[in-house]
């Protein structure tokens, strides 16, 4: 080891000692200096949506811990820098901690502890993890100083979990037991577990094995947990010098996709869940099967919910749901229907050196006259989008009425085949270069203002929930078909159950339902799916020129939307309407 920084900070100034600790990550690394904390809490913690340390100096003084502070100032750059360096890789990984040790949990007939799990209650056995790293990777430095900090921190009583992951040190850095381990720990933790060191050795020797996957070195760890959470032990909030939360802050719409999104390492991890985590975390009372992690019993939306739960906005987590089991088989949209391809052949540009060789138009070149100089001479051919021909090139416009009444789940908290079908149809307009528009109703409705090309703001409109009975809007229905007429081919599909056929039987006003029908008819089309309803009613429908395609079950809803799909746009080709 260098010489211990200790004997240095009564000269250094703490920015001096902030510096330093920098360096030992990064000399690129640039970070606000950190500040101080409120009284009570952790002696250090960071934000990783302002990029700020905050340390408890005065705490430090009282303990006679002032030696450490650029220790703690070098770890904190380390969640920073490393673990886990963003906070969407933080949420990551917790979503991974609480799915996996659910899974595990269930599997070793614990169902407690894979309920606290879902709830985030060991949210902060993945901060231990992250500590563990950092301060491994920091040993050479500051070994000492880490080394007094849990000592005074945690002295002779810590808790079985903190106890078994100081443990942990003293495996992985070969320290002589007792080190950071006292005898009322290690007589606690015996009771527990007699052959906790070894468990303790085993564990400490695969994450130092494992650098790489850090999903895999905490599946690792719980696994090495398991007697501890059977014994119904929990991590006191105090009992790490960072306590145990997670990593605060709030996420935008756009990163919670990412968050669910798998980590890197974690297909690995789970497979070696599978195969050996389990057995290795069994003993004689650990019976039972793993089962789906989250309390929805195999539904997607409630899954998500549970595992997300605390970490992202319960919207964004059901949009970002709904948006990967549309993408489960995504159509194919035929490069025809793609406006704007660069096929004219426009002005004519300066070639300069790494520019594409095969783009160099030499006739052009040549005949402005002189040597071929790149950036002088040599010039290169641009392209422009060709004009769309009308009725080849026009896709057609979709609107949605949606059935969201009482008899329909909240498509955020349960799952809804209604809206995953209609993810469907949204993403398969907008790729092909059309516009969509959501109407949801019920007794009441709520509708885009206007046809859109983006599907943002059409996937958040169909995670809009009315609720009550079910009137289907006929009156607007005939407002968009008369407004937009002769905007474009517009197909209006409407996605609903049996109350379809009473509305269709007993309409507000049957005028208004039949120009409305008429006009949608001859303005692109208006499609039902139905799942039930009764044959009379359908055959009515069909005779007024409406499509009536019935569903087999919500099941298979999105199954006919993405056939539906295919179907319209195929049908580009066909004249504009009006």
């Amino acid at each position: 080891m260098t010489a211990a920084p200790g004997a240095e900070q009564a000269s250094d100034s703490r920015e001096a000692r902030w510096h330093r600790a920098l360096g030992r990550w990064s000399s690129a690394v640039t970070l606000r200096p950190p500040g101080p904390v409120e009284p009570g809490g952790p002696v250090a913690f960071i934000d990783l949506v302002d990029r700020q340390t905050r340390v408890d100096f005065e705490r430090l003084r009282a303990l006679g811990l002032e030696h450490c502070e650029e220790a703690l100032f070098a770890h904190e750059v380390g969640h920073h820098i490393r673990y886990p360096h963003t906070l969407i890789r933080a949420r990551q990984h917790l979503r991974f901690l609480r799915s996996e040790l659910s899974a595990l949990a269930e599997s070793w007939g614990l169902p407690q502890v894979a309920a606290a799990a879902r709830e985030g209650r060991h949210d902060g056995l993945l901060n231990l993890l992250y500590d563990l790293l950092i301060n491994t990777d920091l040993r050479r430095w500051y070994e000492a100083e880490f080394i007094a900090l849990y000592r005074t921190l945690a002295g002779d009583e810590a808790e079985p979990i903190f106890g078994f992951y100081l443990g942990l040190y003293e495996a992985m850095w070969y320290l002589p037991e007792g080190t950071l381990v006292g005898p009322q720990s290690a007589a606690r933790l015996a009771a527990i577990e007699p052959r906790w060191r070894t468990v303790a050795d085993a564990c400490a020797q695969f994450i130092a094995n494992r650098p790489d996957n850090r999903c895999l070195q905490l599946v690792r760890f719980l696994v090495a947990l398991r007697p501890f959470l059977a014994a119904g032990a929990e991590m006191a909030q105090d009992a790490s010098p960072e306590g145990s939360g997670g990593f605060a802050g709030e996420l935008e719409p756009e990163d919670v996709a990412r968050v669910m999104r798998p980590a890197p390492g974690e297909a690995e991890a789970r497979a070696w869940r599978r195969s050996e985590g389990t057995a290795i975390g069994e003993n004689a009372s650990g019976t039972g099967r793993a089962g789906n992690p989250g309390t929805g019993q195999g539904d997607p939306i409630r899954d998500a919910q549970a595992v997300m739960q605390g970490l992202c906005d319960r919207t964004a987590v059901a949009l970002a749901t709904y948006r990967r089991l549309a993408s489960k088989a995504p159509l194919s949209v035929p490069p025809a229907l793609r406006p704007g391809d660069p096929e004219v052949p426009g002005p004519t540009a300066e070639w300069h050196v790494g520019d594409r060789l095969e783009s160099i138009d030499w006739f052009a070149s040549l005949t402005r006259g002189g040597p071929p100089v790149p950036g002088y001479t040599l010039h290169k051919r641009t392209w422009l989008p060709a004009e769309p021909v009308a009725g080849d090139r026009q896709v057609p416009w979709i609107e949605l009425y949606v059935d969201m009444s009482g008899s329909m789940p909240d498509p955020v908290a349960r799952l809804n085949h209604s809206i995953v079908a209609g993810f469907i149809l949204v993403d398969a307009a907008t790729e092909a270069g059309g516009r969509v528009r959501v109407v949801q109703y019920s007794h009441r409705f709520e509708a885009m203002d206007d046809f859109v090309q983006s599907p943002r703001p059409a996937r958040a409109a169909l995670l809009a929930y009315v609720g009550g009975g079910t009137e289907f809007p006929w009156g607007e229905l005939l407002q968009s078909a008369r407004r937009w007429r002769r905007a474009a081919r517009v197909v209006r599909v409407v996605i609903t159950d049996a109350d379809f056929c009473h509305n269709w039987r007993r309409p507000g006003d049957v005028a208004v339902r039949d120009e409305a029908v008429a006009l949608c008819r001859e303005s692109g089309g208006f499609i039902a799916l139905i799942d039930g309803g009764d044959p009379a009613s359908q055959k009515q429908m069909r005779a007024s020129g409406l499509q009536v395609v019935e569903v087999a079950g919500w099941q298979t809803l999105p199954t006919v939307a993405r056939e539906l799909a295919a179907a319209l746009f195929d049908q580009t080709r066909a004249p504009a309407p009006g």
